[in-house]
């Protein structure tokens, strides 16, 4: 009752009348509680033309609070007293345009309304206009300028909220030429008449000294006047001083108001402190309580901070599930570095199941916001094929290119390997060796030696150079690149742009072989088998590793090997095993004697269809020595059905 009738009698002084008396009567029956009949005296008045009549009985429909609430009567009422000249009554109806209470939300009519009441001298009007302009709203542009206007106007008139949200515009330079001076005007005057707000960003600029000589003091001050306030943003800056000041105490206190009063960042800060135990007892359990209020409030660091938590097991048990839990939070909510982590926990299934389709899409949201080792850990993918991710080189080319123009080397290689091999782009030597000489220059060893295989082959119209080859070679060796310490043991051995030398040759198959390659492996055995200090028991040792290496090629010699006894006791069981690898592998002449052993039944029991059928196997693969053989089969009729047309046309493949 007591908020009605202050309106009804500010509303008649502004409007400068002086009650008539059916508006009169009105009013004294309201303050007696008569409602029924203070409603239909002001309906009475209304009919009459009485303007004040329509709006204090558009306020009683407004406010509900003594009949039944009706919005849509209030803004009738409303209405027809703002036609009639009463401005009170055109700010309330542009209150509820603004809010669509009792008509349809509409902005552009409220603006209308409100400049009527701020035209006519009320400042709240101009307050609303003020906002409204300075947010932007539906239907309403933007306008700093006009916002500016507005909040003078209300200022002026006492809305001491507005001079410092005034202040706020000329701090930032919206749309006025940045004055901090100004600003410090503005929220003094607002502070001066209890706006907290205006306070707290008083504080701010003497704590930085802007518009003002810095004042630290004077800083605290403010802030301790708006944090009592309970302008929650000044306890949190309060606490920041008092924790460069080492008062941790009082930082903590501060902070854990500000928390509890809903500021996040305060929940954050707290959680920081007791993380790390920075001026007080390191206690992760309420670090943890902190950040989760914090998260839960969508404050992404707080959220990444507990996934690095619950991944590390740092203060808590190490719990993967919840990682993924708060680093998807942090993910979602555009924290780089949680999709990151998030991106190598689904790619290297840490306590989750593996999931590169999930890697994926974390990946991109951190290598598009920046994070370019992310870039590179796609090219990857899309490069090799994953369970759930369809190989796509043209992706790998656009990742791997992201990667390599923010400075990851290994990405400029796979570049040029894209384009040598035309996997996603066309074929280009020329971008090839572009990208492998930007890979090289920066160190990245494979590229280097890439490079290299490229001037020692000529390929892609390259000059052949030898002397290039090495010098390249080199670099990479020495960068423990084994492929090129191969190569170049290669080019020693063969005398290629360096002066023949075999014995450093050897040393730089040792490095190699050492470092797992096994083609070096190989290559090395060959030296003991050909060079001056022949030695099968190294060389079988050797072809023995470069076997188990994947290089089948190592797998026959060491069945020839054994198969003959050199070095070696002789043995057909160990020369089977081997033969059979590398035939399984498509090594012909390792069909071809595999199939001599069953042939003669060198410690098998003889088998001629399995021996023809590994001639067959060898023929097919290219090796001659099996063609003859199986011509022999056929011609004799031993392990298939004798067919000499098919035997004859044997013998002259195997002579081709």
């Amino acid at each position: 009752m007591k908020t009605i009738l202050k309106y009804f009698i500010s509303a008649a002084l502004l409007a400068g009348t002086v009650f008539a008396g059916v508006v009169e009567v009105g009013l004294a029956a309201y303050q007696n509680s008569d409602y029924e009949g203070a409603v239909e005296l002001f309906q009475k008045s209304c009919d009459d033309g009485e303007v004040l009549g329509c709006s204090f009985l558009g306020t009683m429909y407004d406010n509900g609070k003594s009949i039944k609430q009706n919005y849509s009567k209030a803004a009738e009422l409303y209405a027809k007293a703002c036609s009639g000249g009463d401005i009170v009554s055109c700010g309330n109806l542009g209150v509820m345009y603004a809010s669509g209470r009792g008509v349809k939300q509409d902005f552009a009519k409220a603006v209308e309304l409100h400049k009527k009441a701020c035209d006519g001298g009320e400042a709240l009007n101009c307050s609303f206009l003020g906002a409204i302009y300075n947010d932007g709203k539906e239907g309403v542009k933007q306008d700093y300028a006009k916002a500016t206007a507005f909040y003078k106007k209300s200022c002026e008139g006492g809305y001491v909220g507005d001079c410092g949200k005034l202040g706020a515009i000329y701090e930032h330079g919206k749309e006025v030429k940045q004055s901090y001076t100004k600003a410090v005007e503005l929220y003094t005057k607002g502070c001066n008449g209890g706006d907290v707000t205006s306070c707290g960003n008083l504080g701010e600029l003497y704590a930085s000294g802007q518009g003002v000589k810095q004042d630290r003091a004077k800083a605290i001050k403010f802030y301790e006047k708006a944090c009592e306030g309970k302008h929650v943003a000044s306890c949190n800056n309060l606490g920041s001083i008092y924790y460069d000041r080492q008062d941790y105490a009082k930082a903590t206190e501060l902070l854990q108001k500000g928390c509890e009063s809903g500021y996040i960042e305060s929940c954050y800060d707290a959680g920081f402190i007791y993380a790390n135990g920075n001026g007080v007892e390191r206690d992760y359990v309420k670090a943890i309580g902190f950040y989760e209020k914090a998260c839960d409030k969508k404050h992404i660091e707080s959220c990444n901070n507990l996934g690095s938590m619950y991944y590390t097991g740092k203060g808590v048990k190490q719990d993967y599930a919840k990682a993924v839990e708060f680093y998807a939070k942090a993910c979602e909510g555009g924290h780089i570095m949680g999709c990151s982590i998030l991106g190598t926990i689904y790619a290297n299934g840490y306590g989750v199941k593996q999931d590169y389709a999930k890697a994926v899409e974390s990946y991109k949201k951190a290598c598009d916001g920046g994070e370019i080792l992310d870039c590179s850990f796609l090219g990857a993918i899309y490069n090799d094929g994953k369970e759930g991710v369809k190989q796509d080189y043209a992706k790998a080319v656009e990742f791997y290119t992201k990667g390599c123009n923010g400075g990851y080397a290994g990405n400029c290689g796979a570049l040029g390997e894209l384009y040598e091999s035309g996997k996603g782009v066309p074929q280009d030597y020329a971008k090839a060796i572009e990208f492998y000489t930007k890979g090289c220059g920066k160190d990245h060893a494979q590229s280097c030696g890439l490079l290299g295989e490229i001037y020692e082959s000529g390929k892609g119209g390259v000059k052949q150079d030898y002397a290039k080859a090495v010098q390249l070679y080199n670099k990479a060796c020495a960068s423990e690149d084994v492929v090129s310490c191969n190569n170049l043991g290669t080019m020693y051995s063969n005398g290629y742009g360096v002066k023949q030398d075999y014995a450093k040759a050897v040393q730089l198959y040792e490095k190699s072989c050492e470092g797992g390659y096994a083609v070096s492996c190989h290559n090395l055995g060959i030296r003991y088998v050909d060079g001056n200090s022949q030695d099968y028991v190294r060389a079988a040792e050797l072809f023995q590793k470069a076997c188990d290496g994947g290089y089948v090629g190592s797998c026959y010699n060491i069945g020839f090997i054994y198969a003959n006894g050199y070095g070696v006791e002789q043995d057909y069981t160990k020369a089977i095993q081997f033969y059979e690898k590398s035939c399984d592998n498509k090594h012909a002449q390792s069909c071809n004697n595999l199939g001599s052993i069953y042939y003669n039944g060198k410690s098998v029991q003889q088998n001629y269809a399995k021996a023809a059928a590994l001639f067959q196997k060898g023929c097919e693969s290219g090796d001659a020595t099996s063609c003859g053989n199986l011509g022999i089969m056929y011609e004799d009729g031993k392990g298939v059905r004798q067919n000499r047309a098919l035997a004859e046309q044997l013998y002259k493949k195997s002579l081709q």
